[in-house]
């Protein structure tokens, strides 16, 4: 591997660092910073301390992804209609400065997208069995409307 390589590897683990706060990424960059050189590149996606509940709910959701287990959350559409949401929680994403949930919707019976700074009241309330998922598109299609009216 080309030293460029693994430099580019401990910078995005670096930025997963700054984000999750776990060991095991720590542990993956000592091993990869025996290269001794300064990386040309980073990300700073550290939270502030405003956005702790943030990370701790990133965590949270990810560690029931890897457990499998069912989740329980109040959430808020873009209507400001607060529902509880039953799901299964798939992946967790960062895009466009938020992050976002993917998780089959028992009541919708499809796999759907939430905002984290949506949910409230997380709770796990069993397991489940991972059925065929399929990552979502992340690309401005339907997965979030925000219809609004402009006055002149």
């Amino acid at each position: 591997m080309l030293k460029s390589e693994l430099m580019s590897i401990e910078t995005s683990l670096k930025s997963r660092l700054q984000v999750l706060d776990d060991n095991s990424t720590f542990n993956a960059i000592l091993k990869l910073n025996k290269i001794g050189e300064t990386p040309d590149f980073e990300i700073d996606l550290s939270l502030t301390k405003g956005n702790t509940e943030l990370r701790k709910l990133v965590l949270d959701l990810l560690s029931a992804i890897r457990n499998n287990e069912l989740i329980s959350f109040n959430y808020i559409n873009s209507k400001g209609e607060e529902s509880i949401k039953t799901t299964e929680p798939y992946r967790v994403v960062y895009k466009d400065r938020s992050w976002y949930l993917d998780a089959y919707c028992y009541s919708k019976e499809k796999f759907k997208i939430y905002k984290l700074a949506s949910i409230s009241n997380p709770s796990i309330i069993g397991t489940f069995s991972k059925r065929e998922y399929q990552p979502l598109a992340y690309n401005g299609g339907g997965w979030r409307k925000i219809k609004f009216q402009l006055l002149f």
